[in-house]
């Protein structure tokens, strides 16, 4: 059961992703492609080719333990890439995010304290949700990168995925897996936040181990375990 709910977890991150991608505005005028470097032929997967052309990006999380490619696999699956619908894009790599236009130049890029888990861009508020690790919320302005709001707390709760939510809101859910284990209670709930802007508008329970995905206004957790797969609707406090 523990494959079948990574296998879910990560169908429903992949919705997510598709969902941020498909409701990204442009920044800058007209709908542009990214610019992606032409293959030159190359019949090996490990030649430099085959990888594409190199993004102006730097970080030092991957120095040990690389494969032939001078990648860790195990953190590098870690790292997401948030295209936007005016060409340009949002990539998280270990703690730090990048921001690169549509000609994949660097604009700017912003370090946090622990290891990146979560990111996702607001057009219409033209922010971005960003979870780290040691329970670490940051929201950016996505202009420039600048810190409107960091929410550190203290405790084993953690904040855990992002999501994009109605026309301008995000949730941030919170993570208690840590406590469930610490005081051998599995019944414990996790929880979600709506954030508009840097104001948090409300939070519920979720069902322990929960994956969210959006579907319009509706919002859906789903959990496995043993017992099999369960799928509930949140209810979202009115009038939101």
């Amino acid at each position: 059961m523990k494959r079948i709910a990574v296998a879910l977890f990560a169908s429903l991150s992949s919705v997510a992703m598709l969902l941020l991608i498909s409701t990204s505005r442009a920044r800058t005028g007209g709908s542009q492609e990214v610019p992606v470097p032409t293959q030159k032929g190359s019949k090996s997967i490990n030649t430099p080719d085959f990888r594409g052309g190199e993004l102006p990006v730097k970080y030092e999380c991957l120095e040990s333990g690389l494969d032939q490619e001078g990648r860790d696999p195990a953190e590098i699956e870690d790292a997401k890439v948030a295209v936007l619908t005016g060409g340009g894009m949002l990539v998280g790599i270990c703690n730090t995010l990048f921001d690169l236009d549509q000609n994949a130049q660097l604009v700017w890029q912003h370090t946090v304290a622990g290891e990146l888990i979560d990111f996702a861009f607001i057009p219409s508020t033209g922010l971005v949700y960003v979870t780290a690790l040691d329970n670490n919320l940051y929201i950016l302005d996505a202009a420039n990168g600048s810190v409107l709001l960091n929410h550190s707390r203290n405790g084993a709760m953690a904040y855990g995925r992002v999501l994009p939510y109605l026309d301008d809101i995000c949730l941030v859910t919170d993570d208690n897996s840590m406590y469930r284990s610490r005081l051998s209670n599995p019944s414990l709930t996790d929880s979600v936040t709506a954030w508009r802007g840097t104001e948090a508008l409300w939070n519920v329970e979720l069902p322990p181990g929960a994956v969210l995905a959006v579907r319009g206004s509706r919002i859906l957790a789903l959990t496995a375990s043993k017992e099999g797969a369960f799928l509930q609707e949140v209810a979202v406090p009115k009038p939101y």
